[in-house]
């Protein structure tokens, strides 16, 4: 089949250099900046997108303040991650499964 497209994914660098990628025939293809998270235990993550500042403004004083300004009002905390690797790989090229 020749519509096939190329598969992209993507290693979190804080628990993969994406050694694995190479192996089975992906090509890097960049690395991607630290991004945020939102905490409010330091148990467990919060996607930025589920506090982005439109989803926090409850009145017109909140328009002022930063996304960041109003997470922190409502008991959030920003953590940052290490960013990711990008691995990409054309059909019809990929290795054998591993051994």
């Amino acid at each position: 089949n020749t519509d096939r497209l190329p598969l992209i994914s993507y290693a979190d660098r804080r628990w993969s250099s994406g050694e694995l990628y190479k192996k089975l025939g992906f090509t890097f293809a960049g690395t991607s900046a630290p991004s945020y998270w939102y905490t409010a235990d330091y148990k467990s993550r919060i996607h930025r997108s589920a506090l982005m500042k439109h989803r926090l403004i409850e009145t017109k004083d909140d328009i002022l303040l930063t996304e960041w300004e109003l997470a922190k009002r409502r008991g959030f905390d920003r953590i940052w991650d290490c960013g990711t690797t990008k691995w990409i790989i054309e059909p019809g090229t990929e290795k054998p499964a591993i051994e």
